[in-house]
C-alpha cells in the first residue's frame, strides 16, 4: 500500500487527486495492484481507511490459490 501524506496541504482542483494517482501508477509499474490513498495523520483523514485497506492487503496474502501444493512443487528445488 501507498500512502500519499500531507494531502491536506495540496491546492486541489477537480481531478487532483485522480490524475496524481494516475502519475503513481505509471511510475510504479509493472505493480498495476498497489492500493494507493490519499491520508493525512495531521488532520486524521482516511487513516482508519488505512487500518481496513492494510488488514484487507494482508488477508489477500495469506490467501492461497487451489493450485498452490502444485506450485510450490514446481517451484521447490531439491
Amino acid at each position: 500500500m501507498l500512502l500519499v501524506n500531507k494531502w491536506d496541504l495540496e491546492t486541489k482542483e477537480t481531478n487532483t487527486a485522480r490524475d496524481y494517482e494516475i502519475e503513481l501508477k505509471k511510475r510504479l509499474a509493472p505493480f498495476s495492484d498497489v492500493p494507493i490513498l490519499f491520508v493525512s495523520a495531521k488532520e486524521k483523514l482516511r487513516i482508519f481507511k488505512a487500518v481496513e485497506i492494510t488488514l484487507e492487503v494482508c488477508e489477500s496474502r495469506n490467501r492461497r490459490s487451489p493450485d498452490f501444493r502444485t506450485e510450490y512443487r514446481y517451484f521447490k528445488s531439491d
